[in-house]
């Protein structure tokens, strides 16, 4: 998580708090309920889940739904 802290920050924030000490709980929550099940490690759902966050424009995607 260390080597993505700014990526993680800034694409997954946890809305609860700032702090990325206390966000990482809400990383490995969602690895825990999503990434364990492709038998993926943390690190490379992490990785994954930015890759895919990155890639697609959540913003774009939600106000074209709406239209």
């Amino acid at each position: 998580m260390e080597t993505n802290k700014n990526d993680l920050l800034k694409y997954w924030p946890d809305l609860r708090t700032d702090n990325f000490i206390e966000s990482k709980s809400l990383w490995r929550d969602q690895w825990r309920m999503f990434g364990s099940c492709y038998s993926m490690m943390p690190d490379d759902y992490i990785v994954y889940a930015l890759n895919s966050r990155k890639r697609n424009d959540l913003k774009k995607i939600l106000t074209n739904a709406g239209k």
